[in-house]
């Protein structure tokens, strides 16, 4: 049976309690002492009654901005390493149960933000995830002497990780969610992850196993086996995790489902749908958003949720990505306000604008229908921006398309702006700077559309020059070239 929160709390927090040797909070330990908020160099401010941003100067301080600007007080907090993702990917089920923050640390030092925050909170159990090598012995040694009860909830590596976090919270109604965390291209393996945290945070919510792009890791399978798993929930679609991996779950004797869309932004909306229909009502509730582009600010997102009993998305952070403007006008009548984790980098005041519009069902900005943004294609069988309405083909070409990237990221291009590998965006030699072009790979079918930002290919009997980004969405990235037919959109 689903588990309330307040019985899951006292469980998890026995099974923890019983995990380590415990150090009891002593006299002799001076307390922490708080830190005025210029100190925290934090930057949270209200942009408005319905649109609030928990942010800070960092990635460290965005973490303890989500627990200061809204947590009274937490018997319980978890830890994960500033430094990576993987160990973090896994929590928002484990700090939902322990109705607890997630903190981002150092692996060899608490920041004094962090033990600041701890001290505000009464804090007196701290979970630290991952092993040493993610957050050091020393950070364990210096916490218990400061009095905090400490364990820790790590395996051999981030699978391992990740089904030692589900042991500790327990499987609801023998459900799980799979969702990707290692590919080659580390910015990729992410932000299904992120986004699946919209279910986690749910009452009761099924927590993440992970699992790499082209297998499914031992530790997975294990953990698979020996939690009382009947249902798994991929999230993300066969260019995140292909057919074959989802199959060697069937063979476990397990049934499957899939959640996904065309890009990461659609795949976290048709989680996002899936969580909004587990709520036990249709009370207003805060949308929470984490950027779909970066890492750091979107982990401490999901904890965030789970406390404001709200649902969560990822948005682009230049604009709100299409899929989601669509989601929160379908709910805006049960969407109590919006929470933006991060700064301005991470969502910026275009985002807050097309927020609030959509929280009212107002007529949509000019701007959500601007540049594309990037989306590497992680999560759908296609990689693509938004697509834009009243789009009609007005030219074809076919030809042998290649790609580029690194030495050429962050140079000028003959458009005049930046070249961003990691955006949809391709060279040809004669369309007009800004023309869209909805790219096929004649080889599988695979499709993504990109915006022409600037000139090229050099080489004879080419085409089209890709952004390594659009070359992974239609699966060229490693043989260098494909044959391509592409076409020309225009309004």
């Amino acid at each position: 049976m689903v588990l309330l929160r307040a019985t899951a709390l006292v469980a998890a927090c026995a099974l923890l309690s019983g995990s380590v040797a415990i150090s009891a909070r002593t006299a002799d330990v001076p307390p922490t002492q708080s830190l005025a908020p210029h100190e925290l160099d934090l930057v949270s401010a209200t942009d408005a009654l319905d649109v609030q941003r928990a942010a800070g100067s960092g990635r460290v301080a965005t973490s303890v901005a989500a627990s200061r600007d809204f947590r009274d007080a937490a018997q319980t907090a978890v830890l994960a390493t500033a430094d990576g993702y993987a160990d973090a990917l896994a929590a928002t089920a484990l700090a939902g149960r322990l109705d607890a923050p997630l903190l981002l640390t150092h692996t060899e030092a608490v920041p004094d933000s962090v033990l600041a925050e701890l001290d505000r909170l009464g804090v007196q159990r701290i979970v630290l995830l991952g092993g040493t090598s993610a957050i050091g012995q020393s950070v364990a040694a210096n916490l218990g002497q400061r009095g905090y009860q400490v364990t820790r909830v790590a395996g051999s590596n981030r699978f391992a990780t990740a089904g030692e976090v589900a042991r500790v919270g327990a499987v609801p109604d023998g459900e799980v969610l799979l969702a990707l965390g290692a590919h080659p291209d580390p910015e990729r393996a992410w932000s299904d992850a992120v986004a699946s945290s919209a279910l986690s945070a749910t009452d009761g919510g099924p927590p993440t196993l992970l699992t790499a792009h082209h297998r499914l890791p031992s530790a997975t399978r294990q953990a698979l086996r020996e939690l009382d798993v009947q249902r798994v929930v991929v999230v993300g679609g066969a260019a995140a995790i292909p057919d074959k991996v989802v199959a060697q779950v069937e063979q476990l004797g397990l049934d499957t489902t899939r959640l996904a869309g065309a890009s990461r932004y659609a795949t976290s909306r048709a989680v996002t749908e899936a969580a909004v229909a587990r709520r036990a009502n249709d009370d207003p509730h805060p949308l929470v958003l984490a950027t779909g582009e970066r890492y750091p600010d979107a982990l401490a997102a999901g904890a965030l949720a789970n406390a404001l009993d709200a649902t969560l998305a990822l948005t682009a952070s230049d604009r709100l990505a299409r899929p989601i403007d669509e989601l929160v006008r379908a709910h805006h009548d049960t969407l109590s306000r919006g929470v933006l984790v991060g700064g301005r980098a991470a969502a910026s005041e275009a985002v807050v604008d097309q927020l609030k519009a959509a929280l009212s069902d107002g007529p949509q900005l000019e701007a959500n229908a601007g540049a594309p943004v990037s989306d590497n294609g992680s999560s759908g069988s296609q990689g693509s921006v938004d697509d834009q309405p009243g789009e009609e083909v007005t030219a074809t070409f076919q030809g042998t398309a290649s790609w580029y990237g690194a030495p050429f990221h962050g140079n000028e291009t003959a458009c005049g702006e930046v070249f961003d590998m990691h955006e949809l965006t391709a060279a040809h030699r004669q369309l007009p700077c800004g023309t869209r072009v909805r790219v096929t790979n004649l080889d599988n079918g695979r499709q993504v559309t990109v915006r022409i930002n600037d000139r090229g290919p050099h080489a004879a009997g080419r085409v089209l020059d890709l952004s390594r980004a659009a070359a992974e969405a239609i699966g060229i990235r490693a043989t260098g070239t494909g044959e391509v037919r592409g076409e020309v959109l225009a309004k």
